[in-house]
């Protein structure tokens, strides 16, 4: 969960939770999100399109070349 705004980011980790799934971050800054991507396995992400250091490009641009799905809010 890659999004810079805390209470968003504690709720979209909240129901990440209740469907059973295990949240990593949440990320406030792309920056943040490609350091754990590089030492954690990510099956999905979730990305907030402005983060507090930039748009959220280049992250999706990592883990589209992973193969990771994602959707950006």
């Amino acid at each position: 969960i890659c999004e810079d705004e805390p209470m968003i980011a504690m709720e979209i980790a909240a129901i990440v939770t209740e469907c059973g799934c295990e949240a990593v971050g949440p990320f406030a800054s792309g920056r943040e999100a490609q350091s754990a991507l590089r030492k954690e396995r990510i099956d999905a992400a979730i990305l907030d399109i402005d983060l507090a250091d930039g748009a959220s490009t280049p992250l999706a641009r990592a883990l589209r070349e992973q193969g990771v799905p994602m959707i950006v809010l």
